[in-house]
């Protein structure tokens, strides 16, 4: 399993398809210059997109529902992810679609389009990826937001 090319194969697709979408997460933090182990693949979606996502995804393996998970419910940083995986053997990767809250329009907002390989993607800025990961707070997160900021300040 190369959680690289299933990006790729996902990516093409979604822009093949014309869906708005920002990549996030661990392979956010690869494209702007600071790789770490990830076994995901994260991306920021209004809401408005879910369902054509979904079917987009599908088509390239991406059919195991897990559902809305809810995160800091009930709180002015409430958000929810959807999650569909990929079977590949025995591994599962997982598709977790965060979806555009009022904490997260900034960062929406903020998204550049970025080179990956030979494809274009939409990627969370890196002041996106902070904002992101203060909201999430586990140790990885806080980990993250060192190297980004330590590469924010660079000149």
């Amino acid at each position: 399993m190369d959680l690289i090319d299933e990006l790729a194969a996902l990516i093409k697709a979604l822009n093949d398809a014309g869906v708005r979408y920002a990549l996030c997460g661990g392979l956010a933090m690869a494209v702007h210059g600071h790789p770490r182990a990830t076994q995901d693949i994260d991306l920021l979606i209004p809401e408005e997109e879910l369902a054509k996502i979904q079917q987009v995804a599908e088509t390239v393996g991406f059919w195991i529902p897990s559902g809305r998970m809810p995160f800091k419910a009930k709180t002015p940083l409430a958000m929810e992810i959807y999650r569909v995986s990929k079977a590949v053997g025995s591994i599962l990767i997982p598709l977790d679609m965060i979806i555009v809250s009022p904490a997260l329009q900034q960062v929406w907002e903020s998204r550049m389009d970025l080179p990956l390989g030979t494809i274009h993607c939409p990627v969370v800025s890196k002041e996106g990826l902070i904002r992101m990961k203060t909201i999430a707070g586990r140790l990885r997160d806080l980990a993250d937001i060192e190297s980004l900021t330590g590469a924010i300040d660079e000149p």
